[in-house]
């Protein structure tokens, strides 16, 4: 009996420790305000029908009659100059791509909803932009441990953040009538990760991973790729809900995440470094120090890099900023990548650019053939004005893809990519 006793005492110590080593400080995620969707009005729906047909070329500003020149007088700002191309206030993402320009994951449920009609509720809706569609778990009862789970290829571009928009938010009536969830669990490769408290709102909610998805580290502090590394995966699981007033199935409208290794500079970008002399981007290790402009301050200081991020890009998604000094020069980056210029900041792709967290709020103008460019004097002490001489997609007979860098600094600084003034991840 005594050794029964003792093995039943290990037994138990043994699946206490698994559980306690299964334990996490919950967090609350962060409620967007003013983000949920507005209900919209018959009138409201033309409008965006309308829109969609100024898109798709089926309509023009100039044949319009005069209930649509009504519709647009009302509801679009840009009228009659011009109109809004995204009116829609479903999408979370926006115009624009941000990260999902090279995010790369597939998802799936653990159970979904069988489909009623034009209602579908199963993986597709949980990321389709769309909070008017969601994932509807499909087990009895509440969906306790029912999951959606995201597998990022160890390669692919890295998420750092996710907003949720929780319950089904089709309409306050079907928000109110399903069930939403209270708490997520979510582990990475069957180890908890976190647990997330979702308050009870139709706002979006946000929170950050405790580190990037997947959490690739080199020894360097660079981005270690490994092509013979398995996928991650990302499981989110139901823990606990708040009840619905109609229905037991739980529903989550969308699941997005945002992210790092998408804005980048080719492999071979020159990058001043802190004694003024030049180094690859690809050689560039953390812990040294880069040349950089404060903005804040209006003068160049010695900033550490502290990551360097890395992906890879197709060669459509890239362009060559062409300039002379004493040769014909280039400066190769993504479309998104920020350039700073004498009107403040500028991309290729204003709008994805604006979709990153650190350039959220900041005006970014539009880079083309006529934009004034900063570079950084002969001295490195000043920033100097330069014309660049045109803009043209990457050069490339077939989509081949391409190895890209950019740095992450300890200071909000401007570093330097073949001498002219560049932004951060």
């Amino acid at each position: 009996m005594k050794r029964v006793k003792v093995l039943l005492l290990l037994i138990m110590t043994l699946v206490t420790g698994v559980i306690s080593s299964q334990t996490v400080k919950p967090i609350n995620a962060e409620i967007l305000p003013n983000t949920a969707l507005q209900e919209e009005t018959p009138e409201y729906k033309k409008y965006t029908l309308l829109i969609e047909k100024l898109n798709e070329g089926e309509k023009t500003l100039e044949n319009l009659d005069k209930s649509e020149i009504s519709l647009m007088k009302k509801h679009d700002p840009h009228y009659p100059d011009g109109y809004n191309e995204f009116p829609f206030n479903w999408s979370i993402l926006g115009p624009g791509c941000s990260w999902y320009c090279g995010a790369q994951y597939e998802t799936k449920v653990s159970s979904s909803l069988e489909a009623q009609g034009n209602n579908v509720y199963s993986e597709k809706s949980i990321g389709d932009d769309d909070v008017r569609s969601a994932w509807v778990e499909g087990a009895e009862g509440y969906g306790i441990g029912e999951y959606v789970e995201f597998i990022f290829d160890y390669n692919a571009p890295r998420a750092t953040s996710v907003t949720i928009s929780n319950g089904y938010n089709k309409s306050a009536t079907a928000w109110k009538n399903n069930s939403r969830v209270k708490t997520l669990n979510i582990y990475e490769d069957d180890k908890l990760l976190m647990t997330v408290n979702l308050a009870d709102t139709r706002d979006l909610q946000r929170f950050d991973l405790p580190h990037p998805i997947p959490n690739r580290k080199g020894e360097s502090g660079m981005s270690d790729r490994d092509e013979n590394k398995p996928p991650v995966r990302l499981r989110m699981m139901i823990s606990e809900v708040y009840k619905g007033d109609k229905y037991d199935d739980t529903a989550i409208s969308e699941i997005l995440f945002d992210g790092m290794d998408v804005h980048c500079l080719l492999e071979g970008t020159m990058i001043t470094m802190a004694d003024r002399k030049e180094q690859a981007i690809e050689n560039v290790k953390v812990g040294q120090k880069v040349l950089a402009w404060n903005p804040v301050k209006k003068k160049m200081e010695k900033q550490e890099v502290v990551r360097i991020h890395t992906a890879q890009h197709s060669a459509s998604e890239m362009i060559s900023i062409h300039y002379k000094l004493n040769k014909e020069m280039t400066l190769s980056l993504t479309a998104d990548h920020p350039v700073y210029s004498i009107t403040g900041w500028v991309s290729a792709n204003p709008e994805a650019t604006a979709n990153y967290q650190r350039y959220t709020g900041v005006k970014v103008g539009k880079l083309d053939a006529n934009t004034i460019l900063y570079r950084a004097s002969v001295d490195g002490r000043s920033l100097i004005k330069k014309r660049i001489n045109s803009i043209q997609s990457f050069e490339s007979k077939d989509d081949v893809i391409l190895n890209t860098y950019t740095l992450e600094l300890d200071g909000n600084g401007i570093f330097f990519a073949n001498g002219f003034a560049v932004g951060q991840e």
